[in-house]
């Protein structure tokens, strides 16, 4: 048999692909926007553009479904189906037998959804920021264990600009940031009245990551920033060379328009970080 020809043909090398980010443009008028429309989300994005956390350590588990309960919806829609498959036959043992099986799958549902309650009121799975997490007058937000991916808590700096974002809006204690579904509703509203017509998922994060980088050349701050558990060289990849220190420098002067110096605040709370 021959050799075939195309053996020695080496694969083409394809680049890596770049991270989605927004321009220091495009943030300035979502924020701007979203401060207009709904100031209630205004400080849970500027915690995720200008400090990277991720959207569960900001807004916490809320609505997140249980694996359980997954499990047992799952069972009780394969059950429906078998009964209905059953009936069709017309056979009295087999539609007998599809009936209690489906019994048995909606009581292990009730199960699993009567745990998944007494999780939430019991270990508060809802979480996420908390305005007793954020300290202004050290310049830190702490992100809990709970909340964090790497279930590692962890202290994060907060910049020049964020710190008016956080002033402006700040409440002392309760949650920083609305229910998923409200901060949804929310970013759509801006991205209609923007003439938006897609979000990337986790834009604000690789925004930040880009930022920051482009300002501080500095891998291992932004790491430990980003709470990322992998080697400091990953992120220098994905994020060196993407923006302009002159873009950067725009971004971190983001800030709403009738920001408030940091040094010009009143007396807050600083329980918790």
């Amino acid at each position: 048999m021959e050799a075939n020809p195309v053996a020695k043909i080496k694969p083409a090398k394809l680049d890596d692909r770049m991270p989605d980010f927004m321009t220091d443009k495009q943030v300035q008028k979502f924020m701007h926007k979203l401060a207009e429309l709904h100031p209630d989300s205004a400080p849970a994005f500027a915690v995720a553009f200008f400090a990277g956390l991720r959207p569960v350590e900001i807004h916490g588990q809320y609505g997140i479904e249980a694996e359980a309960v997954t499990v047992a919806k799952k069972a009780v829609e394969n059950a429906n189906e078998t009964l209905a498959n059953a009936e069709k036959r017309g056979k009295p043992r087999t539609i007998s037998a599809a009936k209690r099986s489906l019994a048995e799958k909606r009581e292990a549902l009730q199960a699993a959804l009567s745990e998944q309650d007494r999780k939430r009121a019991v270990d508060g799975v809802i979480g996420g920021l908390q305005w007793e997490d954020v300290n202004l007058r050290d310049g830190v937000i702490r992100v809990r264990p709970e909340t964090s991916k790497t279930r590692r808590a962890r202290l994060v700096e907060i910049s020049p600009n964020l710190a008016t974002w956080l002033l402006r809006y700040y409440r002392g204690r309760g949650p920083v940031s609305p229910t998923p579904v409200t901060i949804r509703r929310h970013r759509a509203a801006v991205m209609k009245a923007l003439k938006m017509e897609k979000w990337i998922p986790d834009w604000p994060r690789h925004t930040f990551a880009t930022m920051f980088f482009a300002h501080h050349q500095n891998r291992d701050k932004l790491a430990a920033q980003m709470g990322h558990s992998g080697a400091s060289g990953v992120l220098e990849k994905h994020y060196k060379g993407l923006a302009t220190k002159e873009q950067a420098e725009r971004f971190w002067a983001i800030a709403p328009a009738d920001a408030v110096k940091q040094d010009e605040q009143p007396a807050i709370a600083t329980k918790g970080a």
